[in-house]
């Protein structure tokens, strides 16, 4: 798996590595526009993009978006000379590396991404916004140390970034939210609301901070303050899942399922529930194999959201636990096509065609987990299925190279590691394959292959007596 150079706390890179990568990057990305990752629409808001608000009927806006549809079309060349011109309207625009790693990164195409950050580290050494995109991207992967690094290069250069740049309020908030997001990781709770709370009360209006308080109030183990702050959430923004629904989910992944039943039932009584409370308790009860109390509740979800993809992915879910893969299949290709940036439309669209009996279909499930798994560079779950769908049609060398670098139990799906689980059992690996199931029945996640994980149980407790019983010496 590629990942960054970082030298000294992640600073900079010699220019020959650096400009090697660079060149071998781009020369990755300019294939046919076609092939491009389209940006989501919600993603090319300019203020995401630039750090600011940006005025339509500005100069620089114009130019900005002429980049954008440059990028989508492929023309790398000619969207870096539409950001230069924006930049050379307005100064205070992040350099163009910079601009140019956030859309790579946006598309989902983060080798470019990398090697356009460690470029702009030569360039303009004393950008924060380089230090923060580092971090987060090594969020991704679960470097913790190498995103704590890149975010404390980033705290020191806001120290002398312009303070009367309308970029500093967004860097400082980005900052404190990659903080906590390294103490989340870690599960140190008490830091992680320390560095929330400061976000929160800067940016009181911010529902994903106002979130995250929330939940490392509920980790710390103040439950009762954590549901009055999903309350509060839910009144700033009417859009958000339910107090109640949040509350269950998060007693479920303690194991108290007795208390998220109360909740859950409370959020299932709400009148006009809206989207993200339906898919928060629709997953909530298929995760712990409520199945017929989810079915009519999921059906209602996808009748009053048809063009939500997640609704269709949830719906998709629940069809292949009862075992009606071709209704799975049919709910997965409209996820995928409502979403096709979403690694999870994609990623169970392609296990459903690979799992097919017919053999065009299998083609194509192949090449889509090729395509997501090269689109999700760094996704653990993205190799594992690639390399699940080589083993079940026979590619026994790709299998090895992608579980070789790829298995790290911790990191991955309970569906990951069953996958992994079932080629070791078929390997005669039994303890290994124990343990990789096991750690994926304690998992909190979604189980979307929960069934065919306790067949695989029952197999291997029947290896395990077989292994017991001496054959008969006469």
């Amino acid at each position: 798996m590629s990942r960054p150079i970082f030298i000294s706390s992640c600073l900079l890179c010699s220019t020959t590595v650096c400009l090697t990568l660079l060149v071998a990057s781009l020369a990755q990305a300019q294939q046919p526009a076609e092939n491009q990752p389209a940006l989501e629409a919600q993603k090319l808001d300019l203020r995401r993009l630039v750090g600011f608000d940006v005025q339509k009927q500005s100069p620089s806006a114009a130019a900005l978006e002429s980049a954008i549809q440059k990028f989508q079309q492929g023309q790398f060349n000619d969207a870096r000379a539409a950001l230069d011109q924006a930049r050379r309207q307005d100064p205070r625009l992040p350099s163009t590396d910079v601009l140019l790693a956030k859309l790579f990164s946006l598309a989902q195409r983060r080798e470019v991404a990398l090697a356009m950050l460690e470029q702009a580290a030569i360039n303009t050494p004393d950008e924060p916004d380089i230090y923060l995109l580092l971090g987060e991207s090594s969020l991704v992967g679960n470097q913790l140390t190498i995103s704590q690094l890149c975010f404390d290069k980033a705290a020191v250069c806001m120290r002398s970034f312009d303070k009367q740049s309308p970029r500093r309020r967004g860097l400082a908030f980005r900052l404190l939210g990659g903080y906590a997001a390294v103490a989340e990781r870690r599960q140190q709770w008490a830091k992680a609301a320390g560095y929330l709370k400061r976000w929160a009360k800067a940016d009181a209006t911010n529902a994903v901070a106002q979130q995250r308080l929330a939940r490392a109030t509920f980790e710390t183990g103040d439950q009762e303050t954590a549901y009055q702050m999903f309350q509060e959430v839910v009144r700033r923004d009417a859009e958000s899942a339910s107090a109640a629904a949040m509350m269950a989910q998060l007693l479920q992944g303690k194991n108290k399922i007795e208390q998220a039943k109360q909740y859950v039932a409370q959020a299932m009584q709400a009148r006009q529930a809206n989207l993200k409370t339906r898919l928060t308790v629709g997953i909530w009860l298929l995760t712990v194999d409520e199945v017929q109390h989810a079915k009519r509740y999921v059906q209602e979800t996808v009748q009053a959201h048809p063009s939500s993809s997640e609704a269709q992915l949830l719906a998709g879910v629940l069809a292949r636990l009862q075992k009606n893969h071709r209704a799975a299949r049919r709910y997965f290709e409209q996820a995928h096509r409502l979403a096709p940036d979403s690694f999870e439309a994609a990623n169970y669209y392609a296990l459903a065609l690979a799992a097919d009996d017919d053999a065009e279909q299998r083609a194509q499930g192949l090449a889509l987990a090729e395509q997501t798994q090269r689109k999700f560079t760094n996704h653990r779950p993205a190799a594992i299925a690639l390399g699940w769908i080589y083993y079940g049609q026979g590619k026994r060398e790709q299998v090895a190279k992608i579980l070789g670098r790829a298995v790290l139990p911790d990191q991955m799906t309970p569906d990951s590691n069953y996958f992994v689980a079932q080629i070791m059992f078929d390997q005669g690996r039994l303890a290994q394959a124990k343990g990789l199931l096991e750690t994926a029945f304690r998992s909190p996640i979604l189980f979307v292959y929960r069934r065919d994980a306790e067949n695989l149980r029952e197999q291997i407790k029947l290896a395990e007596v077989r292994q017991t019983i001496k054959p008969d010496s006469r």
